[in-house]
């Protein structure tokens, strides 16, 4: 079996780095230059896009783009980004870009525009850095990046309707944040490593590899908004601007879909899952939430729910 060549890269740590130095800057030009801030949030999610573009070349001849960031020793974020990392980390870059050219337009003359475009480029770092995780605790600290900042967004308007979804949407996400975590750990004292990339770190099915696993189902199918634990996202849809109602649509919740795939075959790999029948059940389950969004999706008349409902 080939194995993909790593190329060394400081570009993944910048796609992360960049929105969040973009948000301060956009939130503290806001305080004076309220037009500034506007087309500093559009050039900073562009620049992420073309940054994301440049790893093109080498993800076009099968190399697998590493890198990695020392916060204390030995702790640190690593990157690992192949052809599938790559499409969703460009097409997640691209359709902020997107969603904050509209909303220069739909954030006019509404309330708390600077945090909304500060919270909105850290939520973009997040998402990103997801995409982008090298191991479980980087894709743990992304994954908390991204969840965070996009409860204020969702809290945004203010309203009593707001305020309630994003109640219910920090509750799950709390709730899903430390089953992941647990899990984590169960994962490092079971395999000794929390690496993505392989073909599972698990060496053999047990109850508590049973139930790890279970935990990160909990947790990344939340965020997925996998029927039974989608409750909070047809609440969070509505009340939120619709450039980031979008994005909640559009990125955020494939962030969970991205996750499991990983944990399902970089972490347990196929043996573990045929042997416990995991497979099955997260088959049956994404059948499930797919038939039960569509046909809910039709009986709603508010818009923003049947986009929420068909997003499931």
């Amino acid at each position: 079996m080939n194995v993909a060549a790593e190329v060394y890269s400081v570009v993944p740590a910048i796609i992360v780095l960049l929105p969040i130095i973009g948000a301060v800057a956009c939130y503290l030009a806001g305080l004076r230059w309220p037009a500034v801030r506007d087309w500093l949030s559009v050039l900073t999610a562009g620049a992420t896009a073309a940054l994301s573009f440049t790893l093109f070349p080498a993800i076009q001849e099968g190399a697998v783009i590493v890198g990695s960031v020392r916060i204390l020793m030995p702790l640190g974020l690593t990157f690992r980004l192949d052809a599938l990392g790559f499409l969703l980390t460009s097409l997640t870059a691209v359709i902020w870009l997107l969603a904050t050219l509209y909303s220069l337009t739909y954030m006019k003359g509404e309330h708390g525009v600077n945090r909304y475009y500060a919270f909105l480029l850290v939520t973009l770092s997040g998402a990103a850095g997801t995409f982008m995780a090298g191991d479980l605790f980087s894709f743990f600290l992304f994954f908390e990046l991204m969840s965070l900042p996009a409860a204020v967004l969702v809290i945004h308007e203010e309203t009593p309707a707001a305020v309630q979804a994003a109640l219910k949407y920090l509750f799950m996400t709390v709730a899903g944040s430390l089953m992941f975590f647990f899990s984590m750990v169960a994962t490092f004292e079971m395999a000794g490593s929390v690496a993505l990339g392989g073909r599972g770190l698990i060496p053999e099915a047990s109850p508590v590899a049973f139930l790890t696993f279970a935990g990160f189902v909990i947790a990344l199918g939340m965020k997925a908004g996998m029927v039974p634990l989608h409750m909070w996202l047809p609440d969070a849809h509505p009340v939120a601007p619709s450039p980031a109602s979008a994005l909640l649509s559009g990125i955020m919740i494939k962030t969970g879909a991205y996750g499991l795939l990983r944990v399902m075959y970089e972490v347990f790999g196929l043996e573990f899952l045929q042997a416990t029948g995991w497979n099955t059940v997260v088959l049956v389950l994404s059948v499930v939430t797919i038939l039960l969004g569509s046909a809910v999706a039709v009986t709603q008349y508010d818009l923003k729910r049947r986009l929420a409902y068909s997003s499931i």
